[in-house]
């Protein structure tokens, strides 16, 4: 919070492209993605890889976070540069408490990505 006082910018990216809400979010930092959104960082911001947030957090299976976002408004069906979404990260890594979350929330269960 005291670097976003004294102006530190919410939305700087690293060499990968991550902004502090996307390392929060694929930490699951639940009170600093909170924190960061209320500041007004971006929630849709894409890192290289065309992950948002949401994605990095759903592959983690860090599902506070993942509801945190959704509720803040972030897109269920981004896809990243190869075309995955959240709902299939997270499936892809066993996360069901997020599937299902996910699902609930109505993302896209028919979605394939650039493979088919």
């Amino acid at each position: 919070e005291l670097l976003i006082k004294k102006g530190a910018e919410l939305d700087a990216k690293d060499n990968n492209g991550n902004t502090s809400l996307s390392e929060a979010a694929f930490n699951g930092h639940e009170a600093m993605a909170k924190l960061l959104i209320e500041k007004g960082a971006k929630i849709e911001a894409k890192n290289s890889n065309g992950n948002t947030p949401l994605l990095r957090a759903a592959i983690n299976g860090h599902e506070s976070v993942v509801e945190l976002l959704i509720e803040k408004g972030a897109g269920l069906d981004a896809k990243d540069n190869n075309g995955s979404m959240s709902l299939s990260g997270a499936a892809f890594n066993g996360h069901k408490a997020v599937v299902e979350l996910l699902m609930e929330k109505g993302a896209e269960l028919d979605a394939k990505d650039n493979n088919g």
